[in-house]
């Protein structure tokens, strides 16, 4: 990739504001436990609420873990780099994978 410490650069700040926007999401989901008082159906809407924020929440998490390791990468400087070959990821992989681990190739045989 020609300009890859531009490239850098601006998905590093592109990482850094996507991991604000979750973590801002993550808090403000928080929800305290369910209450036993209520009708059937409001504890059941309760409960199916608590769920579904506690799966989003674990998936933000994910994400967030995801994001802190590709700025660790760039870090280390190897954020470019495919941890399967060693080889410079493709730049159109870079462009469109959020954080890309490995070359196309090494990305095939994985699967």
């Amino acid at each position: 990739m020609q300009d890859l410490p531009l490239f850098l650069e601006e998905r590093k700040q592109e990482l850094q504001r996507k991991r604000k926007e979750i973590e801002g999401k993550r808090n403000s989901r928080k929800i305290g436990p369910v209450e036993r008082n209520g009708d059937g159906m409001e504890l059941g809407f309760r409960a199916t609420e608590v769920h579904r924020n506690s799966s989003e929440n674990a998936m933000m998490e994910k994400i967030l873990i995801s994001i802190d390791a590709g700025l660790r990468a760039m870090e280390q400087g190897s954020y470019h780099l495919c941890v399967g070959c060693g080889k410079e990821i493709e730049a159109e992989r870079m462009k469109t994978v959020f954080f890309p681990q490995r070359c196309a190739g090494c990305a095939k045989n994985a699967t």
